[in-house]
């Protein structure tokens, strides 16, 4: 099944990669193709972590989620329920390979009994935008010793035009440096997120905190070459398949210029990351 993959991985990586218990959280532009992939190159054992179901603005970003998963308008006052994410993703992977095993967790991860779900994994994939939900994770990966992929692309749109794009894959681990250390989280954003859901509707109409509430620009065949990235990233974690001496843990893919590099963030003095290890 895998001939010709092993034949770049190694039997030995191959094996490794069904034994290797994944989670991934967020199911949205990043997460879905990383789900599908997964399972392509031979991973058995998943978690999915995702509280949102599928809409109109899924299909055009997700892997996994079709026509038929979304209720129409003219029937939403029916008995017709939205379909979840996590349960969408599951049937599509489970065709892929009905052997896998793929646990669900319906909920955001910053809830304790999501959290709790992951801390059985080997390797974490982190595939969400929100601040709070980063900071969990990267508590996770730290605390816990759990490699985490984290992921993400950002398109800067003015007046309707493209003026910047970038892309990046990082993995969190102890020895190399955390999301903080990144700047890629705000402690005015994690306090605004983690507010009741009536203070976080008086912040968003205030303007409290700038980006809060507002929906990023995606387009599908970027997400999905950040997550064939961090996919890559993920079977050098696991198989050594690039080399003993292949030591990045920061890809950048800057999509204006076409390129795509190894990046260095510094480990900064007093940080999580260092505080943990």
């Amino acid at each position: 099944e895998f001939d010709r993959q092993a034949l770049a991985l190694g039997p030995e990586g191959q094996a490794w990669l069904a034994r290797t218990r994944v989670a991934i959280v967020g199911l949205g532009g990043t997460g879905s193709p990383t789900a599908e992939q997964l399972v392509r190159v031979g991973v058995r054992d998943l978690v999915l972590v995702d509280r949102d179901t599928v809409d109109d603005t899924t299909l055009t970003r997700g892997y996994g989620t079709f026509r038929e998963h979304v209720v129409p308008r003219s029937r939403a006052r029916s008995k017709s329920r939205p379909v979840k994410k996590v349960t969408a993703v599951t049937s599509h992977l489970l065709r892929v390979a009905p052997e896998c095993t793929v646990r669900v967790a319906d909920g955001d991860v910053v809830e304790t009994a999501q959290a709790r779900e992951l801390l059985d994994r080997d390797v974490i994939f982190c595939c969400v935008d929100e601040h709070w939900a980063r900071a969990v994770l990267t508590q996770i990966a730290y605390q816990f010793l759990i490699p985490t992929l984290n992921m993400g692309v950002r398109l800067d749109v003015r007046a309707g035009r493209l003026i910047g794009a970038a892309g990046a894959v990082q993995i969190l681990r102890p020895g190399a440096a955390c999301l903080w250390c990144a700047g890629l989280l705000d402690p005015d954003r994690i306090r605004a997120e983690s507010l009741s859901p009536t203070e976080h509707e008086r912040l968003l109409r205030e303007g409290y905190v700038i980006g809060l509430g507002n929906r990023a620009p995606s387009v599908v065949s970027l997400t999905t070459t950040i997550s064939a990235l961090a996919v890559t990233a993920f079977l050098q974690l696991v198989t050594g398949f690039l080399g003993p001496d292949y030591e990045v843990t920061r890809q950048n893919y800057f999509i204006n210029d076409g390129t795509v590099g190894p990046g260095r963030v510094a480990v900064r003095e007093g940080c999580l990351c260092r505080q943990v290890v």
